[in-house]
């Protein structure tokens, strides 16, 4: 699928009801425009997707498409956007709490943010950071 340039941090500049809305625009444009046929994709339908940013969270619709002969589906903004498959937090929002790591506790920052200490734990990891505290399981 032809990628488009754009990422999550462009649109978090705005309130939730403006990222939903320029989302679902991108989305339907593409839909409409049906480059997806011309690349041997098929409609499957709509999916919602959530994730965190540093300004909360987001939830938006999007088209999935599948092609049968590659035998593998895509969703189109996810594409576009850059979000990984199973990523539940954007780009930013991870560098923003590496960043905030060095400052504060990680109680503070699940607070902040309202996730888990595992997530926090896990994107420290995730970023090269060793954490100072132990995980709470």
């Amino acid at each position: 699928m032809k990628k488009t340039n754009i990422s999550i941090e462009i649109l978090i500049r705005g309130d939730h009801s403006s990222i939903q809305e320029t989302i679902n625009q991108i989305d339907d444009e593409y839909y409409k425009s049906e480059q997806w046929k011309l690349e041997g994709y098929l409609f499957y339908g709509k999916r919602t997707r959530k994730f965190k940013t540093t300004r909360g969270e987001i939830e938006y619709s999007r088209n999935l498409y599948y092609n049968p002969k590659l035998k593998s589906g895509n969703y189109y903004m996810d594409t576009i956007l850059g979000i990984p498959k199973s990523s539940r937090f954007s780009e930013e929002l991870k560098d923003s709490i590496v960043l905030l790591y060095e400052h504060i506790s990680m109680p503070e920052i699940t607070q902040m943010y309202e996730i888990t200490k595992q997530s926090v734990y896990n994107i420290l990891k995730e970023r090269g950071v060793t954490p100072k505290e132990k995980r709470m399981f």
